[in-house]
């Protein structure tokens, strides 16, 4: 019997979600609410994307490929051939493979690759998309109703579902209803910082060696 499917939060999660139940068992209704008016990644142009890189083993690209986003994701994506672990000063390497891609592909039947996460993002949306996956951009879930599983929004409409999942991020607004008490992102302690730079720009010698190759070194 289809169903009619909520999913709160237009992320990489909200979007695997969706996508994964639309293939299975297309005659459901799948409707997608995210509170930001479009998508960050949407304004490639004219902003600056949000994320950075992103590493993608053989059981996340299986999935990626089973949903039909090899032939957007083919040219965005790059297969690390090799993979090198330094100790922390430089000083040893203590692991070197040098043909990473050919093992992963071989070992796995599914590529290991790396990608911006906005590049990804973008093309589960297009893919969604096409599957006639609902999307209402510019909706912020103000409550939910567990027990008739009905959302209110922050302009007071309201959404019914047969299924509602609550996939709208670390500061969920919707992960304490389903818990039935508060549920705070805990910190910690930790930082990483990320940049990206484009490889024409970077023209240091020591540095174009770690580009010239695709690989992922630690």
């Amino acid at each position: 019997m289809p169903l009619k499917i909520v999913v709160i939060g237009a992320g990489l999660s909200g979007l695997a979600a969706a996508l994964s139940i639309k293939q299975e068992s297309p005659a459901h209704d799948v409707l997608v609410v995210e509170s930001a008016p479009v998508l960050a990644e949407a304004c490639l142009v004219h902003c600056i994307p949000i994320g950075a890189g992103l590493q993608l083993m053989p059981n996340a690209t299986r999935l990626l490929l089973r949903w039909g986003l090899k032939p957007s994701l083919k040219h965005l994506a790059s297969s690390p051939e090799e993979f090198v672990i330094c100790r922390f000063n430089g000083s040893k390497v203590l692991s070197h493979r040098r043909n990473f891609a050919a093992e992963m592909l071989s070992k796995y039947k599914s590529p290991y690759w790396d990608m911006h996460r906005a590049d990804l993002q973008l093309a589960m949306f297009e893919q969604a998309k096409s599957l006639r996956i609902r999307f209402e951009f510019g909706i912020t879930v103000t409550n939910l109703d567990i027990a008739i599983l009905q959302l209110t929004t922050d302009k007071g409409d309201k959404i019914i579902g047969d299924l509602v999942i609550a996939a709208d991020g670390l500061w969920s607004k919707t992960r304490s209803k389903v818990l039935g008490r508060p549920s705070q992102p805990i910190a910690t302690g930790d930082l990483a910082y990320r940049i990206v730079l484009k490889k024409e720009d970077i023209q240091d010698t020591q540095l174009r060696e770690f580009i010239d190759k695709p690989r992922v070194c630690l």
